[in-house]
């Protein structure tokens, strides 16, 4: 895991979290920025941008986790990341 990525991401503050698939996520935070979540292969890659076109396209590694028990949900990476967000603003599947 990169401290210094998850650090970073662990002091955005999300205000929407929006389902794209089973393991991608579009978010906003509370001041404006996207920020998008996307798990593969075991992987926890994040991006966040001004723009929500560079947030699609730049992403790093913020942890790992393990495929086999259960799809990732997006209330597990939120304790991971210990954000609060309202559960009215997380729209997922």
């Amino acid at each position: 895991m990169d401290s210094v990525a998850y650090e970073e991401f662990a002091a955005l503050r999300p205000k929407t979290v929006y389902s794209y698939s089973d393991t991608m996520w579009r978010c906003t935070t509370n001041k404006g920025n996207f920020l998008y979540i996307n798990c593969k292969g075991g992987f926890l890659m994040m991006s966040h941008e001004e723009r929500e076109y560079d947030a699609a396209c730049r992403f790093a590694m913020v942890g790992a986790y393990d495929v086999t028990p259960a799809p990732i949900r997006p209330e597990d990476i939120i304790t991971f990341m210990n954000w609060k967000i309202d559960a009215k603003n997380i729209w997922s599947d």
